[in-house]
């Protein structure tokens, strides 16, 4: 972070001096760092002012450059952007024949419908993107959109398939060691034993879920899952505990 004024210089250097290209690279690079420390805003001003210098100039854009700034068009709720510029780096990927990451993006675009409340459309582009990933033995690929299946069958009700889904996917976070999906699928697990009404099993699963989150040093996420053990330990009479969890949580949004 105490490089960030740095940052921000070399960007505007390259791109004074017409080096559009490798300021659109490393501006890519950086969007993981940009979303981590809340630069959203600013950082969705250089990928637009960036990917617009590159259109019009017939630079080449590479495949991140539009994933990075669909990204943030979706932290930001601007869906149709999102759509529009994912569907631009699915073709990307698809051209380069990155497999992976074409089943990484197909699983975002049903990220980006899935919060618009499309299960039919988001339940394909999941399909699509374990399908792509499975050729290709990507096992994050895989995971990934099991994981929001699972979420999605929660959400529509159905506890036993949603259940299955979400182990399995917590089963290949633990196998890859990705402590930050691992966290937030414990969560999410967590959430499915609230809505069943089991919680002291939903309090033990958010409790890891917000331990590993802070691990990590994933604040967001950390206010999620504060917010979600809160909700759980109203419901189990800890009110004291609950209060001092919505704290914190408003502290980090």
């Amino acid at each position: 972070r105490g490089e960030h004024e740095n940052i921000v210089a070399a960007l505007q250097w390259l791109t004074e001096t017409g080096r559009v290209e490798p300021a659109l690279v490393i501006a890519s690079e950086l969007v993981e760092y940009w979303i981590h420390w809340g630069y959203l805003r600013e950082a969705r001003g250089w990928m637009e002012r960036l990917l617009g210098l590159a259109e019009s100039r017939g630079c080449a854009v590479p495949a991140a450059g539009f994933v990075g700034a669909a990204r943030l068009a979706w932290l930001q709720n601007d869906y149709a952007a999102a759509v529009r510029l994912y569907e631009a780096g699915l073709v990307a990927h698809q051209s380069a024949g990155n497999e992976k990451q074409v089943s990484v993006v197909l699983n975002n675009l049903g990220t980006v419908a899935h919060l618009q409340n499309d299960y039919a459309k988001a339940t394909e582009y999941y399909e699509r993107g374990r399908e792509a990933a499975g050729k290709v033995g990507h096992v994050y690929g895989v995971a990934m959109p099991l994981t929001n299946l699972g979420i999605i069958a929660m959400q529509q009700g159905d506890y036993p398939r949603a259940a299955r889904l979400l182990d399995q996917g917590l089963q290949l976070w633990r196998d890859l060691a990705n402590e930050k999906y691992l966290a937030v699928t414990l969560g999410n697990r967590g959430s499915l034993a609230f809505r069943m009404g089991r919680y002291d099993e939903a309090a033990v699963l958010h409790e890891e879920a917000l331990s590993r989150k802070r691990q990590v040093g994933d604040r967001l996420a950390a206010a999620y899952s504060a917010g979600d053990l809160a909700r759980t330990e109203i419901e189990r009479g800890n009110l004291d505990q609950a209060q001092t969890l919505l704290v914190e949580a408003l502290g980090f949004f």
